[in-house]
């Protein structure tokens, strides 16, 4: 019972924080470098956010564009997924460094890619859509298959840029989907499967429908291509 009871008091302490003190708890670890008090900061400032002032939250997000710096991979992937869940218009600049991977890699890549590209489709920003869009063609199929599913986070682009997008990825599922005149490398089987199942995730985030097959997406495309906005009906 008094545990019970600790619990909640600990909970409710949690509740009364505000966005203003968790940042200034996420900035106190990162000069200090205390890893767990920055990731325990880093765990409460989303859901906080929508409840800060405008200052508040421009404070917030400058704070975690600085813990997406740490060299820390759990700070640092804890802010990318901050910065993902807080969606705040222009902070996908704090994951600049790595929306660039080299075009190939000697070992395995450092997953700080993958999060932040998975967090730049989180963001949406649209200075970051031919960015995604390149990295979703990557010749490493880790990087090209994250970029692909971050595309389908973009629906909140203008209805014209977002109905190019999506008439692209239909295209682009098509081509997956086209018998090869040549029998495709075991590798090259796996990569076209891997990309259309991410496509057509893209297709789904990006539209709101949910089609199972290729014919479906077909279908809504030849609807798509001569409505003003598609994702209406």
């Amino acid at each position: 019972m008094r545990l019970t009871f600790a619990l909640l008091l600990l909970a409710g302490a949690a509740l009364a924080e505000d966005l203003a003190e968790v940042t200034a708890q996420l900035a106190a670890a990162l000069d200090t470098g205390s890893v767990a008090d920055a990731q325990g900061a880093l765990s409460k400032l989303p859901p906080l956010y929508a409840k800060g002032t405008e200052e508040q939250q421009k404070a917030a997000v400058e704070a975690v564009g600085k813990a997406a710096k740490a060299e820390d991979l759990t700070v640092r992937h804890g802010a990318f997924a901050a910065l993902g869940t807080m969606r705040a218009k222009g902070s996908s600049k704090y994951l600049a460094k790595w929306l660039n991977p080299p075009k190939k890699f000697k070992g395995e890549i450092p997953l700080s890619y993958i999060e932040a590209i998975r967090a730049a489709g989180q963001i949406a920003d649209a200075t970051t859509l031919a960015t995604i869009e390149d990295l979703s063609d990557h010749n490493d199929l880790a990087i090209a298959e994250v970029a692909t599913q971050a595309l389908g986070g973009f629906k909140d682009l203008p209805v014209k840029r977002r109905k190019a997008l999506a008439l692209d990825l239909v295209n682009r599922l098509e081509q997956l989907a086209a018998t090869p005149r040549r029998k495709w490398s075991e590798e090259a089987a796996a990569r076209k499967a891997t990309l259309a199942a991410a496509t057509t995730a893209a297709l789904r985030g990006l539209t709101g429908k949910d089609y199972q097959t290729l014919e479906g997406w077909k279908k809504w495309k030849e609807g798509a291509e001569g409505a003003a906005n598609p994702f209406d009906s």
